[in-house]
């Protein structure tokens, strides 16, 4: 067989070829090595560099807990007058929380939570609300339906002129009013006047339940639904109740009044708008992990032209039910631009009985733009000119300009 023979020249150039490969394998396998070596040292110093860093703030935490050990210590040595320690060390959290510039955040002492943090057992009264513009006797604009006055007999626009042996001289309303109150169980006799008649009802003070909305018959099978707060531990259930009596009354078209509502409980305002929305959904925020939830509807909602009336006393929760409702176009919203606070509180309590607010988290409405320090905006804007006392109960409709406009709306 012919065997064709390689010149040196190629057995030259195949060599040279060999050297190259060999030495391209070689570097690959070099540069793997190094890589991981020096991803490894990274790692490595990372680790060492966050150990340093937890170190180093725990090293400054120690020193700034002994800075304010020396100070106190040192001020109780020498401090010209008595020192009452709880107060000072009070102080010092509140001066804590109050430098980051956040109103909501803040300290409470075991008193200042029990006085506005926790349930106190409820109201002890007769079950009413009054306006505070009326001089001729007490002036009821509203009473809750499941208080002793409604049992009683007492009904909205009644004018309460005689507390047992006080009797109405145009003066000594907040006189009136002090008498109503007193011990649960015991009677008040009221003399109250009606359509020009006067009347008497004996009504025993009970403790009052939750009273978190109330409605006024607009006509037209229009109805005014009033939330009040979201705060109650029943305020979903209060506002849901009260929306199915004034339906079982013919209410076809509801406006949802959440003026001057101050807010309250996540839960509260996501069960009202589980009711109201169609499925979808509510509210997004972050947890105490960081963890985002969502809080969604079901299927089931009210399908009836609806109508929400705000303004900037609306806050917190009553802004997520005002934003809810104009996102999912379930509602039209009329009065002015909301509050503007789009965040969430966490409260932890400790042994002593002292606790603290702080904030976590904004709030997500359906649409995920958060309404922080802007506020919710109406459709329609429309100002307040509404008169605050007894002659909007009289004839609301016609003596609240947004309350009409809502009106309007759902009536065109």
């Amino acid at each position: 067989m012919f065997k064709k023979r390689l010149s040196p020249f190629a057995c030259v150039i195949i060599s040279l070829l060999c050297c190259i490969v060999t030495f391209v394998a070689v570097y690959s396998l070099a540069s793997v090595e190094r890589d991981r070596a020096v991803n490894a040292a990274r790692e490595k110093g990372a680790q060492t560099g966050s150990a340093a860093a937890d170190a180093s703030d725990a090293g400054d935490d120690a020193a700034r807990y002994e800075k304010l050990k020396s100070i106190i210590d040192y001020t109780k040595a020498h401090f010209l007058w008595d020192i009452d320690e709880n107060k000072m060390w009070d102080a010092v959290y509140s001066a804590a929380l109050n430098s980051l510039g956040d109103r909501y955040t803040f300290y409470m002492t075991a008193d200042d939570y029990i006085a506005n943090w926790t349930p106190s057992g409820g109201l002890v009264g007769i079950g009413v609300r009054y306006a505070d513009d009326y001089t001729d006797g007490v002036f009821i604009v509203e009473v809750m339906e499941r208080g002793p006055a409604y049992a009683a007999g007492i009904r909205r626009c009644d004018v309460i002129t005689g507390v047992d042996s006080i009797e109405s001289d145009g003066t000594n309303r907040d006189a009136l009013v002090e008498a109503v109150r007193g011990e649960p169980g015991t009677e008040v006799k009221l003399t109250v006047l009606r359509d020009g008649k006067k009347l008497s009802f004996n009504v025993v003070r009970e403790p009052l339940p939750g009273d978190s909305a109330y409605s006024i018959d607009l006509g037209n099978d229009t109805w005014l639904v009033c939330i009040t707060t979201f705060s109650n531990d029943d305020s979903a259930k209060d506002i849901i109740a009260e929306i199915e009596k004034v339906r079982s009354l013919g209410a076809e078209k509801l406006v949802f009044d959440l003026r001057g509502n101050p807010g309250g409980s996540l839960d509260q305002v996501v069960e009202t708008l589980d009711y109201l929305l169609p499925e979808g959904d509510i509210v997004s925020y972050n947890d105490l992990s960081g963890t985002k939830q969502t809080e969604r509807s079901g299927a089931s909602f009210l399908d009836m032209p609806m109508a929400v009336v705000c303004d900037d006393s609306t806050v917190s929760a009553a802004e997520l039910f005002t934003a809810a409702m104009k996102d999912y176009k379930a509602a039209v919203v009329v009065g002015k631009t909301t509050f503007g606070k789009g965040i969430m509180q966490y409260i932890r309590t400790f042994k002593d009985g002292s606790a603290v607010s702080v904030t976590t988290s904004y709030y997500y409405p359906p649409s995920g733009v958060n309404y922080h320090e802007k506020g919710v905006e109406p459709d329609y804007t429309v100002e307040d000119d509404r008169p605050r006392g007894s002659a909007y109960f009289i004839d609301p409709l016609n003596n609240d300009y947004q309350l009409k406009k809502a009106f309007e709306l759902l009536n065109k």
